[in-house]
């Protein structure tokens, strides 16, 4: 045992911190071009999940591939990143009652301070992820937090290149529904074919209560993720399931492998955004074996690891 600011602290707890420092230490200092982000990607998955990338049996791993080779260049992946962009693409796939409607995009940080935000809206940066406000009853918000997503650089941060070119935009959106109805549902799709399904429930609302539900197509539990606490009572199978696995398949069909992210009430259902790469291929999982578990589902053949090793 050691102490760390008065408290105690395993030895084993002290090393994983140690290297964790030294592993991004180093992918700082790499030169932001191709191989520099390769090896970045490398460095990442290795602390992420203790074992070596290359085993195209485990979702993780045709991840990492897509992340580390040139398929995130495509350039469908690189205008769908977009979530303004994304937005033209899927009303032309799916119809434009699938679409978020979209109250003003913001380009600069004069038009953010001079723009009056509606009283409940939804408020991200176009060009990365993880970012978001979302307003309810005319709440405060800090323009200032809203002015420095325009300088941030979400390529520089994650390595993934189909953030690299993208323009710095904020979008306002419309609160499709009130934060305490609906769900968040993330559709991973394979050759086409939605696979597995991630539930999410009270994610904006209460995060100390935000639960996860994973199954399949056709509403089966599958044991796998451990980032939430993981429910292994099924929420409600939404009414419009299929609905939403059809929406999807019309959406994943442009795409080998890829992450359709959608909100719905039961009875309509948006797209919020399309996902490439879900977890820059660092989700945490309780073991191998439960990965491996998790991926038959996913991958419902062997991946063509030709198709991703893109020179």
């Amino acid at each position: 045992m050691v102490y760390v600011n008065g408290r105690i602290m395993s030895l084993s707890k002290r090393i994983s911190r140690i290297r964790h420092r030294v592993v991004y230490g180093t992918i700082r200092r790499l030169p932001y071009n191709r191989w520099g982000d390769r090896i970045a990607h490398f460095l990442q998955f290795v602390q992420a999940h203790n074992r070596l990338p290359g085993d195209f049996t485990i979702n993780t791993d045709v991840l990492h591939e897509i992340k580390r080779g040139g398929e995130l260049l495509n350039p469908v992946r690189v205008f769908t990143t977009d979530k303004e962009l994304a937005k033209i693409f899927t009303e032309a796939v799916v119809g434009k009652q699938h679409v978020v409607p979209t109250i003003q995009v913001l380009r600069t940080e004069e038009e953010i301070d001079a723009y009056d935000f509606p009283p409940n809206c939804c408020i991200k940066p176009t060009h990365s992820s993880g970012r978001v406000i979302l307003r309810r009853d005319n709440q405060e918000i800090d323009k200032s937090e809203i002015k420095g997503w325009l300088s941030h650089d979400y390529y520089h941060q994650s390595r993934e290149v189909n953030y690299r070119d993208l323009a710095h935009k904020v979008i306002v959106e419309e609160m499709v529904f009130p934060l305490t109805e609906g769900a968040d549902y993330k559709f991973y799709c394979y050759k086409g074919q939605p696979t597995l399904i991630e539930v999410h429930m009270g994610r904006f609302d209460d995060r100390s209560d935000h639960r996860q539900f994973i199954c399949d197509t056709k509403w089966n539990w599958v044991h796998g993720l451990t980032t939430h606490s993981v429910d292994k009572h099924p929420a409600d199978k939404p009414d419009n399931l299929q609905s939403m696995l059809e929406v999807a398949s019309k959406v994943a069909a442009y795409f080998e492998h890829v992450r359709i992210d959608m909100y719905s009430d039961g009875e309509h259902c948006y797209i919020g955004e399309i996902t490439h790469c879900a977890g820059g291929a660092a989700i945490s999982v309780s073991s191998v074996e439960a990965e491996r578990e998790l991926s038959k589902t996913i991958l419902r053949e062997p991946i063509d690891d030709k198709a991703l090793l893109q020179a």
